[in-house]
């Protein structure tokens, strides 16, 4: 279950801010893509696809929260 660990770029977005309250995911589905172009989060490439590991998710939120 290799894909079990991976997330979307719209499944990380939703996980690092939480649901958007307009219904509207491209906002925070952006705001991950500048993550990625300004290398604070790596990703693992299938084609034109992105995935956002667990690992990675959890390495930005401690940076983020101080640890």
């Amino acid at each position: 279950m290799l894909l079990a660990n991976m997330y979307t770029i719209q499944e990380a977005g939703n996980i690092l801010f939480g649901q958007p309250m307009d219904g509207i995911d491209r906002k925070y589905e952006r705001r991950v893509r500048r993550f990625i172009d300004n290398g604070l989060l790596e990703v693992k490439r299938d084609g034109r696809r992105m995935y956002v590991t667990r690992l990675e998710l959890l390495k930005f939120l401690g940076e983020k929260d101080g640890r």
